[in-house]
């Protein structure tokens, strides 16, 4: 669904909404989405579920627990990715972390476009949303940092899946199984 939701407001906003992108994207979000087709060309249904578990968004290894390291989602969009298993994350010295607990979001970490939100802290999304990454699927378009607001109810570990739902709650990512 945050597939069809992006493909929907790049389509929408196809004719000038705005944004740092020359109208090209939803407003604020600075994504260059060049279109809303469907990457096998066929309708909504033609998606199929991605079936996954919610696994903590990262910057750094430092972000994650111990036993775990942070894979970037792009290395060409920045360090913005989940903790995974293996590696030597949860630093005494947690580099991503501000001295009131709340983690920093560094421009190093997603740097593709303008993100709308902090995936980290979810910092700039109102009540029910979660500050993610979508529109990975689709070639046509490029992924963004944004919020979204539809059944973020999904905790650490727990089943999720990104094209149907339900989705993780804010600070985490479905990651495909």
């Amino acid at each position: 669904m945050r597939w069809f939701l992006l493909v929907l407001s790049t389509s929408l906003c196809a004719a000038g909404c705005g944004g740092d992108d020359n109208g090209k994207g939803p407003p604020g979000t600075g994504s260059g989405g060049g279109g809303g087709s469907l990457p096998d060309g066929g309708a909504l249904d033609a998606l199929a579920p991605e079936p996954g578990s919610c696994r903590k968004l990262c910057c750094a290894s430092s972000d994650c627990s111990s036993g775990e390291s942070c894979v970037a989602f792009e290395s060409a969009a920045g360090t913005l990715g989940t903790c995974t298993p293996g590696g030597d994350g949860g630093a005494a010295t947690d580099a991503g972390s501000t001295s009131d607990g709340g983690a920093t979001f560094p421009p190093s970490c997603w740097t593709l476009n303008t993100p709308e939100c902090n995936p980290l802290t979810n910092e700039s999304c109102a009540a029910g949303g979660a500050c993610d990454i979508g529109g990975q699927g689709d070639p046509d378009t490029k992924p963004v940092v944004a919020c979204y607001y539809d059944d973020n109810i999904q905790g650490p570990g727990e089943d999720c899946d990104n094209v149907e739902g339900p989705f993780c709650v804010p600070g985490y990512h479905c990651v495909p199984k």
